[in-house]
This record gives structure tokens, C-alpha cells and sequence, in this order.
């Protein structure tokens, strides 16, 4: 567990169905083709983000998804992490990593802000879920 204060207040919460297993406190998208339903990302740059699990779920199980607020996910702290940076998707995993560039382009990707820092691989840390972050810069 990453240091620091847990801010966890998630805003806005949808129920939605697991459209395979699924981990807690990862990113997941829109499926395709099958409504309210939920997976990992196919890779980075996934534009179909819906938020971020509260809680581990089984295939085709209900799953409780932060769509807006504080929650805590778990992210590839192989870069390290501070506080205010800016929480882009790492791959198929679900895992959130920090922003790669700082040149000032928009990246849709973007899934909010950390609140605390994360230096390890795996920790799980407090960030800012918005999907309006689809439109921050730094």
C-alpha cells in the first residue's frame, strides 16, 4: 500500500456485469457489442474507458464501477507516481500508470488524477477518476 492519507469518496457509481473475471480497483471499458457491460482495456490508447472496479468479480457477476470521485486503484509504479499527476491506462491489464508524455497533447486515455504517490509495481493508490479527465492537459 502506497503512503499517505486513503482518500476514497467515489461520486458516481454504476452497477454493471463483468464480462470476464475482473480484479478490483482496475480499468475497464465498454464492451463492444454487449450493454452495461464491462472488461479490460484491448491496450493503452482504449478510448471505451468506463471507470474504475471497487471490488474483484467473476464473469457475467454484477460489478460496482467509480465512474467519477476518489477510489483507489492499482497502478505500474515502474515509474514513480506523485501526487497530481495525471493517471493515463498501462495496457490490457487494467493497470494505471503515470502519464508517458508532458508535451501539452490532449491524450483520450486519461483516466484521472493521483491524490498520493505510488512507487511500486501493484500498490494500490487514491486517484481522482473523471471522465472528463478525456480532456485534461497538463
Amino acid at each position: 500500500m502506497a503512503s499517505g492519507a486513503r482518500l476514497i469518496n467515489p461520486i458516481a457509481v454504476s452497477t454493471l456485469i463483468a464480462g470476464e473475471e475482473l480484479a478490483a480497483h482496475r480499468v475497464v471499458i465498454w464492451h463492444a457489442t454487449e450493454a452495461k457491460t464491462v472488461s479490460y482495456p484491448a491496450g493503452a490508447a482504449d478510448l471505451q474507458i468506463a471507470g474504475v472496479t471497487m471490488a474483484a468479480a467473476d464473469s457475467g457477476a454484477c460489478v460496482d464501477v467509480c465512474r467519477l470521485g476518489d477510489c483507489l486503484l492499482t497502478v505500474n509504479g515502474t515509474t514513480d507516481i506523485a501526487a497530481g499527476d495525471l493517471i493515463e491506462i498501462e495496457g490490457t491489464d487494467g493497470m494505471g500508470v503515470k502519464r508517458a508524455t508532458t508535451d501539452g497533447t490532449t491524450y483520450r486515455e486519461l483516466i484521472g488524477k493521483a491524490n498520493e504517490a505510488g512507487t511500486e509495481d501493484g500498490h494500490e493508490i487514491s486517484v481522482f477518476v473523471s471522465m472528463a479527465a478525456w480532456g485534461w492537459t497538463s
